[in-house]
Order: structure tokens, then C-alpha cells, then sequence
């Protein structure tokens, strides 16, 4: 993961009620400018930038501590005015991390079972990643953090200069294909040897791989000659054991293809939703020609010809939520002018 797509990721996550209202009119140019930014200084001033637009409850909540945030705030504009060399992006990882660790939200506790120990690659400033074209089979982190087969589908370029990949997971339907940039660290042109299979990520600044974690070893002592009887008894348990695993590993499959439709849901519009819409219309149907809803309460009806100020807040009644026998309504009379009334 390079660092101008981690400083991108933590502004994509960083709500707008939290920043300045300017930013989003800076934000496309902003966007740009960190994908192009040739040295660590261009790139340290990019998050000063964004370090300013957040407004001061947002700074507040994110860091209680005013010192954190000083410090961090600090470190970042040594790089970005020259005062400290920071050719391969140290200093700014440090600071990126702690601002993700405050940003970025984390795992709920249900679906802590269901994730991988897989990490995203980490490059140095100037990296940006494997170069992959359509058709060449690759591995990517999905959204369990686990390392699977892909193969690239498409690629596109971002209109901030960010290339995409699309990949399709081997195995998986085209429905789970996902979009991921090639800076992310989340694609892999070859996976770790046989003898590091269990390597979850790939260090850069570093160059070292970190081994997983293995129980150590001890000398197993021997046991007495098991009797028929014993044999079967163990026999009768390992297959148990053995029915109980495929069981476990069934249902843990059956959660994650549960939880990966709920995402896929959200993204499409949730089913619940489709059914209280065909609901409503139901209902809308079923109601008599014309009718219309009864006014909120608190509310002042604004008489025909009566002015009304820029700013004001007012209560609309949509027209397509009325339901009209004509194909041609009749014209609704506007304050100041009168307008037909179209029906989308």
C-alpha cells in the first residue's frame, strides 16, 4: 500500500460534516495532486491540506488528547517544509498509521471470526505496485483479509490518475468481482514460497518477510500398544471429530457467504427496502384517485400569491407520490408562477 493511497483512503472515510464546506469544491484537485506528487515534501503538504479543512469538533473527536494531534500535525509539516529529509516516506507512514488508527473504523466483533490474518503489502514512496493487464492471473486481498486466486478483468484509470483493477476471484461468481487500486497492496502478482505460506504480509521498507507464528515443538512420549477396543474407541472419535470439523467449516462458510450478500445488498439496495417500496406503491394504488396525504403537523399552509424569502424552510409534497387518473394533470399554482405538472 503506497503512501498516497492511504492518505487518499483516510479522506474517502472522514465525513463532510467534518470538514470545511470549500473541500468539496478543492477535493477532485486535491485527489490529484496526492496521486502526483513526485516527493515526500509535495506529498507531506497534500496532508497538511487536509489536516486544516477538518473543523474543530472533528479534531476534538478523533484526538481528546491535543498533544497527539499536535505531535502529529508537527512531524507532518517538518517534511512538508523541508526541515526533516524523508526520501523514503518514513516519517510520514508513522504519522499515516496513527491517523488511520483514529479514522478508519474497525471490525465489528461478529465478523472478527470470519476474517483472515492477510494484510495489504506496504511500499515505499514510489512504488505503485504490480503492473497487470487484462487476462494475467494474479492474487488479492478480499474483504475477509484473506489471499485468493484472481485474474484481471478489466483496468481503468481514475479521473485523479489512480489506476484500477478489476479482478474475479477464482471460484467465486462475477457478482463478487471487486475494483481495487493498484497502489492498495492488495494485489499480488506471485504468492510467497511454499516455505512462507503463512507470511500475511510483505514488508518494502524493509524487505523482510514475517514468518507466522508457530507452536513450538516438544518431544511426544511414547504411549503403551493400543488394544482392538482402544482402536476402535479412537477410530469412532477421530471420525466424529472429522464430522464436527466439515460441520464447522460448513457453517463458517454459510456465515461469510451471508455476510459477503449483505454487503453486496447495501450496495444494491437492501431487499427490505424493495419490499416496503412495492409496499408503498401498493398502498399508493390502492388509495382513491387523487387523494392526498394529510399535512404534517406544525405546519402553515402558504396561501396562493404569498411570498416566500430565499432560505426559508419548507415542507413539499412530491407529485409523484400522487396518484392521478390523467395522463395530462391539470397545472398546481406557484407562488409566483404557475407551472404543469409533469408525471415521471
Amino acid at each position: 500500500m503506497s503512501l498516497a493511497h492511504r492518505l487518499l483512503n483516510i479522506e474517502v472515510n472522514i465525513p463532510y460534516e467534518d470538514v470545511s464546506r470549500a473541500w468539496k469544491t478543492q477535493r477532485t484537485t486535491w485527489s490529484a495532486a496526492v496521486v502526483y506528487s513526485a516527493t515526500t515534501k509535495e506529498l507531506a503538504e497534500r496532508a497538511l491540506l487536509l489536516l486544516d479543512a477538518l473543523v474543530p469538533t472533528c479534531i476534538k473527536y478523533y484526538w481528546p488528547d491535543p498533544d497527539a494531534y499536535e505531535s502529529m500535525y508537527a512531524s507532518i509539516k517538518r517534511v512538508a517544509v523541508a526541515e526533516q529529509a524523508d526520501p523514503r516516506g518514513l516519517v510520514l507512514r508513522a504519522a499515516f498509521q496513527e491517523w488511520e488508527e483514529k479514522v478508519l473504523p474497525k471490525p465489528k466483533e461478529a465478523e472478527l471470526p470470519l476474517m483472515g490474518n492477510g494484510k495489504p503489502d506496504y511500499y515505499t514512496f514510489g512504488s505503485t505496485g504490480p503492473e497487470l493487464e487484462v487476462g494475467d492471473k494474479c492474487y488479492a486481498l478480499d474483504i475477509r483479509m484473506v489471499w485468493c486466486s484472481a485474474t484481471i478483468v478489466q483496468r481503468q484509470r481514475e479521473f485523479s490518475g489512480q489506476m484500477l483493477y478489476k479482478v474475479h476471484y477464482e471460484g467465486w461468481k462475477q457478482r463478487w468481482d471487486e475494483w481495487m487500486a493498484r497502489d492498495s497492496g492488495r494485489v499480488r502478482r506471485d504468492m510467497p514460497p511454499s516455505s512462507l505460506k503463512g507470511v500475511s504480509s510483505v514488508d518494502m521498507f524493509s524487505g523482510s518477510r514475517a514468518a507466522p507464528q508457530t507452536a513450538p515443538t516438544t518431544k511426544a512420549k511414547k504411549e503403551p500398544k493400543a488394544t482392538a477396543a482402544s482402536k476402535a474407541t479412537a477410530a469412532g472419535t477421530a471420525a466424529g471429530s472429522k464430522a464436527s470439523s466439515v460441520a464447522a467449516k460448513r457453517t463458517a462458510m454459510k456465515k461469510m457467504k451471508q455476510r459477503l450478500k449483505s454487503v453486496i445488498s447495501k450496495r444494491r439496495g437492501s431487499k427490505d427496502d424493495v419490499e416496503s417500496g412495492e409496499a408503498d406503491s401498493s398502498a399508493k394504488s390502492a388509495a382513491p384517485s387523487g387523494a392526498l396525504p394529510p399535512p404534517p403537523k406544525n405546519t402553515v399552509p402558504i396561501e396562493p400569491g404569498e411570498d416566500v424569502a430565499i432560505g426559508d424552510m419548507l415542507m413539499a409534497l412530491d407529485v409523484r407520490n400522487v396518484s392521478r387518473p390523467n395522463p395530462t394533470p391539470p397545472a398546481r399554482a406557484h407562488s409566483r408562477y404557475t407551472l404543469p405538472v409533469s408525471m415521471t
